[in-house]
């Protein structure tokens, strides 16, 4: 049997034949690592929501600590620092419950308002790649005294 070469067809040495498999597996590589950093956003993002809740609470508490009686009216309210570190205290192990140790509060007093600042290492999907160690997120939250004297 012969074959005659005008119908039967070679592949020239340099076409591009076969090349789509390599740039299938590049894209769906890339797809891959677009979800996972989406994951990983997305869940920092969630923690540092709640973050940002517990930290409004813990000021609003704080603002608490301003003492209401013995003042005339219209005079700012004094400010009890060590009643509002416990109110601080006692709302983080409820908002918290045991991650409460885990996260660092710092309490000022500028006028009438207080600041209430709150950092924290959230741990993330994936972390060892992307975040090695967690990432370290840090909220501020005011609040005023909700009375004057």
């Amino acid at each position: 049997m012969k074959i005659d070469p005008s119908t039967h067809r070679h592949a020239a040495p340099d076409s591009e034949q076969g090349s789509t498999i390599p740039l299938l597996i590049g894209f769906f590589m890339l797809a891959g690592l677009l979800l996972t950093g989406g994951v990983v956003a997305g869940a920092a993002f969630v923690q540092l929501r709640s973050l940002q809740s517990a930290c409004d609470g813990a000021a609003i508490a704080a603002a608490n600590g301003f003492e209401r009686g013995g003042t005339t009216l219209g005079e700012a309210l004094p400010f009890d620092p060590g009643a509002a570190r416990a109110a601080v205290a006692t709302y983080a192990v409820q908002a918290w419950g045991a991650e409460a140790a885990q996260v660092d509060i710092g309490i000022d007093v500028v006028g009438e308002q207080v600041v209430v600042r709150c950092a924290r290492t959230a741990h993330v999907p994936f972390e060892t790649v992307f975040a090695p160690g967690g990432v370290h997120q840090v909220v501020t939250a005011t609040s005023r005294a909700p009375l004057q004297g």
